[in-house]
């Protein structure tokens, strides 16, 4: 999937591990190994990204765009399953699709986790 705003980085979903590369390299610069087998992945702008889980959770990346320094929060839901999450097109909230319904979490509310 590729960055929305700018084009300038790209990542791919390998089950457990998420990969995010730069244009201008073909290596990744950073690999991501999670416990746990990953269903789905959105960008959220182009700092942050979400990734969410076959147990529920979700999973809050900020600073994916910088060779160094990603930080990483774990959000616990309510859900047994998360199947797939998609941002909305103005990335004001993620949408989450879970065994029996639609879950939404809102784009600050992500973010906060980081403050």
């Amino acid at each position: 999937m590729w960055e929305p705003t700018q084009g300038k980085h790209y990542a791919v979903l390998f089950s457990h591990v998420l990969e995010i590369f730069t244009v201008e390299c073909d290596e990744p610069i950073h690999s991501i190994t999670f416990d746990t087998n990953q269903t789905s992945f959105t960008y959220l702008g182009r700092l942050m990204i979400v990734v969410c889980d076959e147990k529920g959770r979700l999973s809050v990346l900020h600073g994916v765009d910088k060779q160094s320094g990603v930080q990483m929060r774990l959000i616990k839901t309510d859900y047994t399953r998360l199947k797939s999450l998609q941002a909305s097109p103005d990335n004001t909230f993620v949408s989450v699709v879970t065994n029996n319904s639609i879950a939404f979490w809102g784009a600050d509310e992500l973010k906060s986790a980081f403050d």
